[in-house]
C-alpha cells in the first residue's frame, strides 16, 4: 500500500475529549501512525481497536486460533479479550480506538464482528484516499468541525476496508481462490475443509482443484503445509523453543511427523536449519 500516509513520524493523537459541532456516534478517542513496528503486544485492551496493517507480515493470535497477518489488512482488538499480535520483522501500522461505550454503535453499523477479527483488503484504491484524507485532517484537530470529518473519516475507512472483502461471484474463479487462498493463509493452524472453502464460492472440487493448481501451483494440502513450516523456520531462527515445542505450535502433534514434512519442505533437518540460521537477538527469544 505505497503512498497512504504522507508522513515518516509515530504519532498517537487523542481527540475524544475535543468538541464536535456535529456530534453523532461513534466518536473516534485516539489514533495512531508507527511507521515501523516491531515490538509485539500481549495483552487485553480496555478499548476497541482496528489496526490496519498497511506494510509488512506477522501473526495475530486469540483464543479462536492463529491468523497469519497479511498487509494490506484489518485486525481488531475486543474490550477485555487477551490478544498477542506482531510482525515478523516490521510492519506499518495505523491504529484507531473507541471507548468501549461506542461498540454497541459500531455492532449495529455492520462496522464490528465478533466472528471475524482479522480481514484482508483485496482492492485498498479507495481506503487509500480515505486514510490520506485521515491524516491530513489529523494535522490541525482544532479547527471547527474537524474531529467531525475525522470521525466520519474513521468510519469510512473501516467501511471501505469492509467492502472490499466482499464474496467473490461465482463465475470468477481466480478471485474465488484468492478468496480462499487468504483464508488459508489465515487460519493456516486450523483443520481446514478445502471443499466447503470451494462450496461456499460456489465451486464444485474438481473445479476448485483445478484452478487452484492453475494459480498455486501445488495441491491445497501441501500449500497449508508450506505456511506451517514456514512458520516453524521463523521459529527455529528467533527462539529458543524445543523442536517439539514448534512442532506443536505450527499444528504437528507428532513430531517425528513435522521433521519428516521440514526436510521434505526444505532440504534439510530441523537442528540443521538452527544451526545456520543467523544468531538471534536474545531481546526476542521466546
Amino acid at each position: 500500500m505505497d503512498g497512504i500516509i504522507n508522513v515518516m513520524d509515530d504519532f498517537c493523537i487523542h481527540v475524544g475529549a475535543l468538541h464536535r459541532g456535529f456530534p453523532g456516534p461513534p466518536q473516534l478517542w485516539s489514533v495512531g501512525h508507527i511507521a515501523r513496528k516491531t515490538a509485539w503486544v500481549r495483552k487485553a485492551f480496555q478499548s476497541f481497536n482496528y489496526s490496519f496493517v498497511l506494510r509488512g507480515r506477522g501473526e495475530y493470535r486469540t483464543a479462536e486460533g492463529t491468523f497469519a497477518v497479511v498487509a494490506p489488512c484489518v485486525m481488531t482488538q475486543w474490550p477485555g479479550v487477551h490478544v498477542e499480535y506482531g510482525p515478523h520483522d516490521a510492519w506499518e501500522e495505523l491504529y484507531m480506538i473507541y471507548r468501549p461505550e461506542a461498540l454497541p454503535d459500531l455492532l449495529r453499523m455492520k462496522l464490528a464482528d465478533v466472528r471475524k477479527p482479522l480481514w484482508f483488503v483485496s482492492d485498498a484504491t479507495r481506503l487509500k484516499r480515505v486514510l490520506a484524507e485521515l491524516t491530513e485532517r489529523l494535522a490541525d484537530v482544532s479547527a471547527p468541525g474537524q474531529c467531525d470529518a475525522i470521525d466520519r473519516l474513521a468510519e469510512s475507512a473501516v467501511l471501505e476496508s469492509i467492502i472490499s472483502t466482499a464474496p467473490a461471484p461465482a463465475c470468477a474463479p481466480d478471485a474465488a481462490i484468492s478468496s480462499i487462498r487468504s483464508q488459508a493463509q489465515a487460519h493456516y493452524m486450523d483443520a481446514l475443509d478445502f471443499d466447503a472453502l470451494a462450496a461456499d464460492e460456489g465451486m464444485s472440487p474438481a473445479t476448485f482443484r483445478r484452478h487452484w493448481n492453475r494459480i498455486v501451483g501445488m495441491p491445497p494440502g501441501r500449500y497449508q503445509t508450506a505456511l506451517r513450516i514456514q512458520q516453524a523456520c521463523r521459529l527455529l531462527a528467533e527462539t529458543r523453543l524445543s523442536i517439539g515445542e514448534i512442532a506443536e505450535r505450527t499444528g504437528f502433534d507428532d513430531p517425528l511427523y513435522f521433521s519428516r514434512k521440514f526436510r521434505q519442505c526444505t532440504g534439510r533437518s530441523a537442528t540443521e536449519y538452527r544451526r545456520i540460521s543467523p544468531a538471534m537477538n536474545p531481546d526476542d527469544a521466546g
